[in-house]
């Protein structure tokens, strides 16, 4: 099963979500839930995925990251809203906090990077083939320089396997003068993303070393809370879809 990581609250309580929803089978029930480590990769009932404030799978149902796991992975071909640009790849979703520290930053990417050793030391027998993380979120105008264990992670999670994808920021500026985090880190495993509309046409951050290209987050059509859809725009989404 090929997995993207979206770092970020999300609902896949949803019809057109649902379907493509990671779980990990260590955790499987009834093992869900009896307060034990059952498959030993240091998290305790992560059977949904991690929220690393509460060390458990409640990660939360937040709207704008539904709005994101759509663009990855809403089921394609199933006569239902609308399709993601994987349609049949599994959603792991990390989330339910603030990434306002280098150690928080941290701390959420470990857990995909966790899965993503462990099946790759066991030949695919346990953890996840994680392939991507999705952040549809960062610091506008931050300077990299000020969070050097942060970028140099992305090395870390490149090494094992994982691309991580970044939204840029949604105003106009030149990200390489600026600044923005995560996506002016310089590691070649961090992905910056501009969004595009059905022409072409770029809109929001840019930068010749650090954002590497636009995709579609114009008047983009994605799933939303309750089983329906929305219609939105930003970075944000453009985001998700490249992961996916």
């Amino acid at each position: 099963e090929i997995v993207v990581c979206m770092i970020e609250s999300g609902n896949l309580d949803h019809v057109d979500l649902d379907p493509n929803r990671w779980s990990n089978p260590g955790e499987a029930p009834p093992l869900d839930n009896n307060g034990i480590d059952d498959d030993g990769n240091g998290y305790i009932d992560d059977y949904h995925g991690w929220n690393p404030v509460a060390n458990n799978d409640n990660y939360g149902t937040g709207g704008h990251g539904t709005n994101c796991l759509g663009m990855i992975g809403a089921k394609g071909d199933n006569g239902t809203l609308v399709a993601g640009a994987n349609w049949d790849v599994k959603l792991m979703v990390v989330g339910d906090y603030s990434i306002s520290t280098q150690a928080n930053a941290i701390e959420a990417y470990t857990y995909p990077l966790t899965m993503r050793q462990i099946w790759n030391n066991t030949g695919g027998a346990q953890g996840a083939f994680v392939v991507a993380t999705s952040s549809s979120w960062g610091i506008d105008g931050a300077n990299p320089a000020s969070y050097p264990i942060w970028c140099s992670f992305y090395d870390t999670l490149g090494t094992y396997g994982i691309l991580n994808v970044g939204a840029t920021t949604n105003q106009n500026l030149n990200v390489d003068v600026s600044g923005d985090m995560p996506t002016a880190c310089s590691s070649p495993y961090m992905i910056g993303v501009g969004r595009t509309d059905h022409n072409d046409n770029h809109a929001g951050g840019y930068g010749q070393t650090t954002i590497d290209f636009g995709a579609p987050g114009i008047n983009v059509v994605t799933t939303a809370n309750t089983n329906t859809t929305t219609t939105t725009t930003g970075t944000s989404f453009s985001c998700p879809l490249t992961a996916g």
